[in-house]
């Protein structure tokens, strides 16, 4: 249910921002962690995913942003 509204912000973000910028990075995770407590693991890895490439593009390897998004991608993994 979260996952759709979630979904329709996400579209309008990337209209607003374009595909690489670290707000769009933001949403894209945050639908993550919507789809990962909704039980949509795969769902939330690709987000996660999604959010990091932005993230290492735009901020840099050690940016905090890019090392929280990188932390929930391994800890899903686990």
């Amino acid at each position: 249910m979260y996952a759709a509204v979630g979904d329709l912000a996400l579209r309008i973000d990337e209209a607003a921002f374009g595909p690489t910028h670290p707000r769009l990075a933001a949403a894209v995770q945050n639908l993550g962690i919507v789809l990962r407590v909704e039980g949509d693991l795969e769902g939330a890895a690709r987000h996660f995913e999604r959010a990091l490439l932005i993230f290492e593009q735009s901020l840099g390897p050690d940016h905090p942003n890019t090392i929280a998004v990188r932390e929930r991608l391994e800890s899903l993994r686990r």
